[in-house]
């Protein structure tokens, strides 16, 4: 009989796993790793003007920032700002109780100029934007400066995510 339980237990949890991969597979909200992608990965046929607005409408319900990432799936930083965002668990906890991810493509088939014209100019990827629940721009963040020997600072990441937290929910240590 335990055998069995463990066997159902481990089968749901795999399904719930699953269920997350596959949102973020076909571009729909997917909370990965703790973290709610309003929109999990790059798609350039995505409209990020309607993307943000559905984003504000999910961080404001959980009382959360949204953390815009411009980049890429070609752009090898790109990815290894999302894995550094799972992997790391001090920055993940930030990332999870603070903020909604919202990804925008910037590939050759479409650079989202008419969106990225109403915002800071983004010099290279990945970028950072960090909006208020309610979409209104607070911050323009170049990732440059929070890298470290082919990953990320987790001090510099940590500080500049936790200057950014809502008002209402407080810094994570």
């Amino acid at each position: 009989m335990k055998i069995i339980g463990w066997t159902c237990l481990c089968f749901t949890l795999l399904s719930l796993v699953g269920f997350a991969e596959e949102g973020a597979a076909s571009g729909k909200d997917a909370v990965v790793a703790g973290i709610h992608y309003a929109v999990p990965k790059y798609d350039s046929k995505r409209d990020p003007a309607a993307d943000l607005k559905a984003a504000a409408v999910i961080a404001s319900k959980e009382g959360k920032n949204i953390l815009v990432q411009v980049g890429g799936d070609w752009c090898g930083w790109c990815g290894t700002l999302s894995e550094y965002f799972k992997e790391n668990k001090a920055v993940n906890a930030v990332v999870a109780k603070n903020y909604v991810i919202m990804k925008v493509s910037i590939d050759n088939e479409n650079r989202n100029e008419a969106f990225l014209a109403t915002l800071p100019k983004v010099n290279a990827v990945p970028h950072l934007f960090v909006f208020d629940g309610k979409g209104k721009l607070l911050h323009s963040q170049n990732t440059g400066p929070l890298e470290k020997d082919g990953s990320y600072d987790e001090a510099k990441m940590l500080a500049f995510l936790n200057k950014w937290v809502p008002k209402n929910n407080p810094a994570v240590e």
